[in-house]
């Protein structure tokens, strides 16, 4: 499908204010789905939207919209997908109403949608959200809370299903890399030095620049000297007094290391 006037136009100003988001803007697949009265995106990165709603609103407020729909892109999500899509919803119209004040239609969800305090992450506002999804449950059972949220999350946005044209896990995983590329080389720019939102900085230097999880590699190490220790069946030469083969049981030495320097990232 061709990309309504006005939808182009929308994105053309978004792109102008945050050029780091070309490579994602001009990745979405625009689908019309007249009813679903905003914009919506898949998994598959398609851009669903209701004509009549696109032509409702000035662009300026329809890039705000389109931008939220990148963000939601973006970043991987790991909760329940209600709970996510809320979470998130929470993190990006927080974010947008300090770039883009008083664009965003409608009724969006913030932070104190919820009772939590605005500035937080994604994660921070999914944990809470399932905290008080059990909170509810505990108090009255059989609570139509989760289901009411998972409503919530869904409302104006279209199932995630497969399509001949869908774009493969490895082509979404380039487009976020070309993004980050880009907003890091916006960032060491000397006229633009200073103009990025930190959260798009945080989040291209972990797309780039994935950190190692100590706690995984510890416990990976742990399990395979435990695993040696336990089989016993490893085959070796014992001196006894002459080299003999036989059977060893390599008893692991363990040591931590803490650097307390602060010279180690």
């Amino acid at each position: 499908y061709a990309l309504p006037t006005r939808l182009a136009a929308a994105r053309l100003a978004l792109i102008h204010e945050r050029p780091y988001l070309a490579a994602a803007a001009f990745s979405l697949q625009p689908v019309p789905l007249p009813g679903l009265g905003t914009l919506a995106v898949d998994q598959w990165w398609r851009l669903y939207y209701d004509p009549a709603f696109v032509e409702a609103i000035p662009t300026h407020n329809l890039a705000a919209v389109l931008y939220h729909e990148i963000c939601h892109l973006l970043p991987d999500e790991h909760y329940p997908p209600e709970v996510a899509r809320l979470a998130t919803d929470a993190e990006i119209n927080d974010d947008i109403r300090k770039e883009f004040p008083n664009q965003l239609p409608g009724d969006p969800v913030f932070p104190e949608t919820f009772g939590l305090p605005a500035g937080r992450l994604a994660e921070f506002y999914a944990a809470a959200l399932l905290e008080q999804i059990e909170k509810d449950q505990c108090a009255s059972p059989g609570t139509s809370s989760r289901q009411d949220m998972k409503a919530g999350a869904s409302a104006g946005h279209p199932p995630m299903t497969d399509s001949p044209d869908q774009r493969a896990p490895d082509a979404a995983e380039l487009i976020k890399r070309q993004v980050a590329q880009d907003i890091l080389r916006i960032a060491n720019s000397s006229q633009d030095r200073g103009t990025l939102p930190g959260h798009w900085l945080r989040w291209a230097d972990v797309i780039l620049h994935p950190k190692v999880d100590w706690r995984r590699a510890l416990a990976a190490a742990v399990r395979r000297a435990v695993e040696v220790a336990a089989g016993s069946v490893d085959y070796s030469f014992i001196v006894h007094p002459f080299f003999f083969p036989g059977r060893v049981q390599p008893i692991p030495q363990v040591a931590v290391v803490v650097d307390t320097s602060g010279s180690m990232s």
